[in-house]
């Protein structure tokens, strides 16, 4: 009797988030600018949303990241959406529905403009280096960092990312940094900001391409989420951050 209760009530459960998902998914799958998504968030969260991050990309386009709730009674469930854009028009736009547990339950392509993209990252290959595929660049994109090094009430809590830059400085690795800063992850190119400027203040050269990718990350200057102790999902600049003035 407690197995068939239990796993009734999972059953609804699922069939509740299921019905939560293509609720979003109706009304965001023809929005084609940014702002069409802003106004189409705030109608299904019935509430004033604002962008968690937005910055640019360079080379014209923009990246804009939302969290946002459905809560029709005492059930509720969150989604994120992923955005790049050129000019406010979509070019890629990416829905993900997330389970009570914490990962993703469902998940689909609004809008998925390949030309743009494939233009995009040859405009960024131009400078940095870096040969990216479509797949990378859409999880890429889609990967949430925070540039810290040590959150938390103690100030202890390092990220995966924050110790391989300590280790890559550590051992003069300019490689990995290099890879790193080739990326179309803002955060993780802030760490890779970061490391590079720690190994010249020891003495280690870089190359003119890296020199001229640094030079053009910090003249973007676009934001990078933080933290600061237990708060989290603050956002600095990247000369903020890395101690750069936009001019290296």
């Amino acid at each position: 009797m407690k197995l068939s209760l239990f796993l009734f009530f999972l059953v609804l459960g699922n069939s509740c988030q299921a019905q939560y998902y293509y609720r979003a998914f109706g009304g965001l799958k023809n929005c084609r600018t940014v702002q069409d998504i802003h106004a189409t968030v705030r109608v299904l969260q019935r509430d004033v949303t604002d962008a968690r991050i937005s910055r640019p990309m360079g080379f014209g386009y923009h990246y804009t990241y939302y969290e946002f709730s459905l809560r029709p009674g005492n059930r509720f469930q969150n989604f994120r959406l992923y955005l790049v854009s050129k000019d406010d028009t979509l070019k890629l736009a990416k829905l993900e529905g997330m389970h009570w547990r914490g990962h993703v339950s469902e998940k689909d392509y609004l809008v998925k403009d390949t030309k743009s993209i494939v233009e995009f990252l040859d405009q960024h290959y131009e400078v940095y280096k870096g040969s990216l595929s479509i797949k990378r660049f859409e999880k890429e994109i889609t990967n949430q960092l925070t540039y810290t090094f040590g959150c938390g009430l103690d100030g202890t809590n390092y990220t995966k990312e924050a110790l391989l830059m300590n280790k890559y400085v550590a051992a003069g690795n300019k490689k990995k940094l290099y890879s790193w800063l080739s990326s179309t992850n803002t955060e993780l190119q802030a760490y890779a900001a970061t490391g590079l400027i720690q190994l010249r203040k020891r003495g280690f050269e870089l190359g003119q391409e890296q020199q001229r990718a640094l030079g053009h990350l910090t003249k973007l200057n676009p934001p990078v989420l933080t933290c600061a102790g237990c708060l989290y999902g603050l956002t600095r600049t990247i000369t903020e951050v890395v101690g750069m003035d936009g001019n290296e």
